[in-house]
């Protein structure tokens, strides 16, 4: 699928704010699903995964993380027809090692004026539904992979997850060289 995102506006000026149109053909004749935002504000925002067809495929509430309140992003996908689904931007373990070496990260921002990488912030995340695991971003820094862990009737909520969750990078992940 090909994603083609708005551009924004003095409408859209909010940074959470997103409309991305996933075309089921090449030549952006077919439009297989759009994301688009039902509201943005400071603490995060609300998105609607609709199809081809207009009919509501979801409803997506993203909230942001925060540094001072030790809050991890998180995601909730309402479904019309089923429980919800849950997320979490990182694992405990991935946190605790990116804090516990938080202090040398300032030192190695240097290394970016010499061609060098700085290190990522946690960012998988597991989309459940039941206690159960259902979507899985495996981002490594290097290559952005997601996948499909359960038997999924309709896909087309999955790709509006994953392109809406692609375009939510993290502060640091624009400084990797």
């Amino acid at each position: 699928m090909l994603i083609e995102p708005q551009p924004r506006d003095k409408g859209t000026w909010h940074k959470d704010w997103r409309h991305l149109t996933l075309w089921a053909d090449p030549r952006r004749e077919v439009a297989a699903i759009v994301v688009e935002t039902e509201s943005a504000d400071d603490a995060g925002a609300v998105y609607r995964i609709v199809g081809g067809t207009g009919e509501l495929l979801g409803r997506v509430t993203r909230r942001r993380g925060s540094v001072f309140g030790f809050r991890r992003t998180s995601w909730r996908v309402e479904l019309p027809d089923g429980a919800p689904m849950y997320a979490v931007k990182g694992d405990a373990v991935g946190w605790f090692w990116w804090w516990l070496f938080s202090p040398v990260w300032a030192v190695m921002a240097a290394a970016i004026l010499f061609g060098g990488e700085f290190p990522r912030m946690p960012m998988k995340t597991r989309w459940r539904q039941g206690g159960q695991d259902v979507f899985r971003f495996l981002g490594d820094g290097l290559e952005n992979r997601y996948r499909v862990e359960v038997d999924w009737a309709d896909v087309r909520v999955l790709h509006g997850l994953a392109a809406l969750h692609h375009t939510h990078p993290t502060p640091l992940s624009n400084l990797v060289v």
